[in-house]
This record gives structure tokens, C-alpha cells and sequence, in this order.
């Protein structure tokens, strides 16, 4: 290697660049590992108020962001976490709906308790 080189050989300058790219790709795939998205975060919290805060076996969406924590107030966001809770096995549907607090809701979700 000569460090007094006023030229760098195309070959070597590609062996660089291919460097360069597979560690900056690494470290962009270890960053975005380490990351919780948002809406696992929300999810949780709800999971959270679900378990220990409400005493309820059944919930609806209305429930959901009208008790439920502060970042869901939103008929879309709780859907949202609905359906990350429903994936991971913590709320089941009830294709029938269900009366919650004296209201029929058409949709409906049987909270499992772990």
C-alpha cells in the first residue's frame, strides 16, 4: 500500500465501497433490531390496562380508546392494537358480538388472561 498514492486503483476503489456498504448495512440492521415500533409500545400499554387495571372479560373498541390509555383515543388506533393483540393471542373475537355494560357490541373481544 502506498500511502503517497495520488490515484487509487479501480479495483481497490470498488473493494472499498463493497466494504463500506455491507458494514453500513450491518449497522442499520442492528439499529432497526433494537428498535420497539410504536405500535408494539401502544400494544403493551393496552395489554397492560387489560390485565391489571379494568376488571372486565370482554372488551369492545369503544371501551378500548374512551378507558383505556391515553395514546389510544382514536377508533383507528385501537383497531390497530386490537389487531396486534388478536395476533398475538391475547384478545379472541366473538363472532356474535356481545353485551358489554348493558350495550350490545357487534364486535367484540374475549380478553385471555394468561
Amino acid at each position: 500500500m502506498d500511502t503517497h498514492a495520488s490515484e487509487i486503483p479501480v479495483t481497490e476503489m470498488a473493494a472499498g465501497i463493497e466494504l463500506v456498504q455491507h458494514y453500513a448495512g450491518e449497522a442499520l440492521r442492528l439499529y432497526c433490531a433494537s428498535q420497539i415500533r410504536m405500535e408494539l409500545q401502544i400494544a403493551q400499554r393496552a395489554l397492560d390496562w387489560l390485565l391489571n387495571k379494568q376488571s372486565m372479560s370482554v372488551i369492545s373498541l369503544p371501551d378500548l380508546y374512551r378507558r383505556g390509555p391515553a395514546e389510544i383515543r382514536d377508533a383507528k388506533t385501537a383497531r390497530q392494537v386490537i389487531t396486534i393483540l388478536e395476533e398475538h393471542g391475547w384478545l379472541m373475537r366473538i363472532p356474535e358480538g356481545a353485551e358489554i355494560d348493558e350495550v350490545y357490541r357487534r364486535e367484540a373481544w374475549q380478553i385471555v388472561k394468561g
